[in-house]
């Protein structure tokens, strides 16, 4: 892999372009909710707003087939350009709706999360081809602290914009972040037209061997076993949460909208605050086993309490914070114990397939979820089936606590 030696003005532009990527992250967002407030108006029972996260599991399973072939195929800057191009585009086209149709707009969504979950490893392969070891830590820092801070504010705007102006003018914001997240990307291709060519193909990847690898590897095997068994109930959340908001106040676009981007932040508040409580808590031990039972703990207690407190608004807030503090263990979790089990020259494949995998399953757990719920009624008689797949997930760290020994501090 060749490095560049970057000029001043190369790493200007890469700071720059760690600020302008968690745009896109931010712009998903703001299309997310601007499509589910659309998708409210015309059909005030939620279904359609709720199976917008079923496309999310669908697509990101779409990428994890497909992600390393086009991450091999593509440069990085060209890819850098193009997504955020066609999300622009995209989300610009929903702006001429009044009321956008369910069938486009979910299309249209399900390109916008495939094209955001090939960015994010896009602009980490560029930092490791254009920068040297020490360089790194510093422009990944920058983008995922900048990531994290969008991540709790860019929900809160995003209702801001809809309540006080409208979904359409929401749609334009959300066109233009997604133009100014490529700019960055622009100017390299200008700054590197005379220069050498990067070197940036990687080896190839072989996506069944990923999976073979899963199968033959026990502790792999388990490891997969346990995040979906933990997704059963983060799943059953993010599916039925717009479900639930509609519930409150006859299902009014401006309180649902104010409902999702508050959840959204809190989510995020969560997800920050739990890291900052993990590491100042665990200085002198291992983290991990106490997180593979508190991202159970938390994600199975948060959901079960959304559902029977569905009706209490304060109760729902509650249960997002802990989503998020539960999502900070699972995520950790996964990234601590995946390298650990699997030999390096098999953790691209491993990963895409780990992705594929989950994601499907979560995919299918969705589609599940948003039919009990439904024919349900609202009433805890109804949803007993729905507790009876949640009390699955209490099997997580069952599956996983025998094969962890405790890592050193």
């Amino acid at each position: 892999m060749t490095i560049i030696n970057t000029k001043p003005g190369d790493k200007n532009l890469l700071f720059l372009l760690a600020f302008c990527s968690s745009l896109s992250s931010a712009g998903t967002v703001f299309t997310l909710m601007s499509l589910s407030a659309s998708f409210l108006i015309d059909q005030p029972d939620g279904l359609a707003t709720a199976a917008i996260q079923t496309c999310y599991y669908a697509a990101i399973a779409l990428t994890g087939l497909i992600g390393g072939a086009i991450l091999q195929k593509f440069s990085s800057i060209f890819l850098g350009i193009l997504g955020p191009l066609i999300s622009a585009f995209l989300t610009y086209v929903l702006s001429t709706y009044d009321h956008v149709p369910t069938t486009f707009g979910l299309i249209v969504i399900f390109i916008v999360f495939m094209l955001n979950g090939i960015e994010h490893p896009n602009l980490l392969r560029y930092f490791n081809i254009v920068l040297n070891d020490n360089e790194r830590m510093t422009f990944f820092t920058l983008s995922e602290s900048i990531t994290s801070f969008l991540s709790v504010f860019s929900p809160a705007l995003a209702a801001i914009i809809i309540i006080q102006y409208s979904v359409r003018f929401c749609f334009q914001v959300d066109s233009f972040t997604y133009l100014l997240s490529c700019i960055p990307w622009i100017f390299l291709s200008l700054r590197n037209k005379n220069r050498p060519k990067l070197s940036e193909n990687p080896a190839a990847i072989d996506f069944f061997g990923g999976f073979h690898l899963i199968i033959k590897n026990r502790n792999l095997l388990l490891l997969n076993l346990n995040r979906m068994l933990n997704n059963i109930a983060y799943v059953t959340w993010s599916t039925i949460i717009p479900l639930i908001l509609v519930g409150h106040d006859s299902g009014k676009l401006n309180n649902f909208t104010s409902g999702q981007g508050f959840c959204n932040s809190l989510i995020a508040i969560g997800f920050i605050f739990s890291g900052i409580v993990m590491t100042m808590l665990f200085k002198k031990t291992s983290r991990i086993v106490p997180m593979i039972v508190l991202a159970t703990g938390l994600g199975f207690g948060a959901t079960v309490f959304l559902l029977i407190f569905q009706t209490n608004i304060l109760f729902v807030y509650l249960c997002a914070f802990c989503i998020g503090f539960g999502t900070y263990c699972f995520r950790m979790t996964g990234m601590t114990l995946g390298p650990i089990y699997t030999p390096k020259e098999y953790l691209g494949p491993v990963i895409i397939a780990s992705d594929t995998i989950v994601r499907g399953w979560s995919f299918l757990i969705s589609v599940a979820v948003i039919f009990l719920f439904y024919f349900s009624q609202g009433t805890l008689i109804g949803l007993l089936p729905l507790f009876s797949i949640l009390s699955l997930s209490l099997l997580a760290p069952i599956v996983i606590l025998n094969r962890v020994r405790p890592l050193p501090a």
